[in-house]
């Protein structure tokens, strides 16, 4: 009976003694001379920490070059430069610190990464809207975003910390634990290892610190002759031709003004929307044998007055074959040869054309070694280079970073033809030319004085 008796009691709650709840880690700050808290939006996702004297440098390089794997990495091992990805837009608490994280933060954090970062006498903690490429001129940080840290080396140790999971988070009136606790240490001891891009660092506790890059797709871009998802350019019907010396190679986003009406292939009465829905043939001469290509317009629009602009993606390279006569609200009009009339604010008539696909062999050579070209362009790039005096000295070093990355081994052939200073005619030729010859002539071409 007593056996029964222990057995109701347990079932009954009042057996096997409990232990006594235990109270919540405290958030209590017990080491570091100082430590402050702080909110910090954004809107890219990102958050850094830098000072706007050390990266005058990049003035001139694209918005969001900090994303870029290769030119972090260069900054970042520089100690220009501390910057680490939310996972997400929105407002983020910050606590910083020259300690360690409380027992509450060590409670509930997740993922870490350890910078590299040369204070001269203090920092800022930014949202990339100033840094020199993104600020706006004359617009001053906040000043609670700046940071007092004397001059010298340190590792910045970002922690998250999955705040919302912390016992009354979301009781009223309690004072939450940050999203990330930011720790500053004179920097002793082994190098940090520098993350190939700036890290996710994701406000959970079982999530994984991650610098992977994005894989590199090795192949160039491939002709697409294709309007829309399900509408194939149809080689057998005459084509709208106009002329363009901005016209790229195949992928490229380019845009034409003042060169030919694209409009005169919508039918007189007709919806200006049909030229979405047209091939265009863009070159920088319409003449039998031309090279090109055959686009989609992206957008139209413009000063009133003005000739249109227009806006074009190259979808791949073609050659004329015949020009049939000069286009007018959406019919061929045949006229003499000499004697086709040039309409007023343009530089051509709208032509009709037929035209024929042009195969390029995209195979990558044994010969020459793309690495060859690549360290020939990266030296066109450095100062007194022969590629580098049409850039500022800024935008030369972007490139000449960026594109010593290994990683994107088809870029270097479109900024070459690019840059070298060809015709338009003379780029689209050597861009619609097999991929080993290509890079044969253009080292030809690098290595001339």
């Amino acid at each position: 009976m007593a056996g029964l008796g222990r057995w109701l009691s347990d079932l009954l709650g009042g057996g096997t003694e409990k232990p006594p709840n235990q109270p919540p880690p405290s958030n209590k700050v017990t080491t570091g001379t100082w430590s402050r808290s702080m909110m910090m939006g954004t809107d890219v996702a990102t958050l850094l920490i830098f000072h706007p004297d050390d990266m005058g440098h990049t003035e001139e390089w694209p918005l969001g070059w900090y994303a870029e794997g290769a030119i972090w990495r260069v900054e970042s091992a520089a100690g220009r430069l501390v910057a680490w990805c939310t996972g997400g837009d929105g407002g983020w608490k910050l606590r910083l610190t020259d300690g360690d994280l409380t027992a509450a933060e060590r409670a509930f954090a997740g993922p870490s990464w350890t910078f590299p970062l040369t204070s001269n006498g203090r920092v800022l903690i930014d949202n990339s809207d100033h840094l020199p490429a993104d600020s706006e001129p004359g617009r001053e940080p906040p000043s609670e975003a700046w940071i007092d840290l004397p001059e010298g080396d340190w590792h910045v140790t970002v922690t998250a910390v999955e705040w919302n999971a912390a016992p009354g988070a979301d009781a009223a009136n309690t004072e939450n634990l940050p999203n990330y606790v930011v720790c500053f240490a004179p920097a002793e001891g082994p190098a940090p290892k520098i993350a190939r891009r700036p890290p996710d660092l994701i406000c959970l506790r079982d999530a994984q610190a991650s610098d992977k890059e994005p894989d590199a797709v090795p192949v160039p871009v491939v002709p697409k002759w294709r309007l829309r998802r399900d509408q194939e350019v149809d080689f057998s019907q005459p084509m709208a031709a106009g002329l363009s010396e901005n016209v790229g190679g195949t992928g490229a986003r380019f845009s034409s003004q003042g060169e030919s009406n694209l409009g005169q292939a919508v039918a007189e009465g007709g919806d200006s929307f049909a030229m979405f829905d047209v091939a265009f043939f863009m070159a920088p001469k319409i003449e039998p044998g031309a090279i090109g290509q055959v686009c989609r317009v992206n957008g139209a629009g413009g000063a009133p007055k003005k000739p249109r602009q227009y806006r074009l993606a190259a979808l791949g390279p073609a050659r004329i074959v015949e020009v049939q006569g000069v286009m007018e609200h959406g019919a061929v009009v045949e006229t003499p040869p000499g004697d086709v009339p040039v309409p007023a604010g343009y530089q051509a008539p709208l032509a009709s054309v037929t035209v024929e696909p042009i195969h390029v062999d995209l195979a990558p050579p044994d010969d020459p070694d793309p690495a060859a070209l690549r360290v020939v362009v990266v030296d066109a790039m450095a100062p007194g280079g022969k590629l580098a005096e049409q850039f500022s000295a800024s935008a030369a070093e972007y490139h000449r970073i960026t594109l010593g990355d290994p990683s994107e081994p088809f870029g270097v052939d479109a900024f070459a033809i690019r840059c070298l200073p060809l015709t338009a005619a003379e780029r689209l030729e050597l861009a619609t030319t097999d991929l080993g010859p290509r890079r044969q002539r253009l080292l030809t071409l690098l290595s001339e004085p």
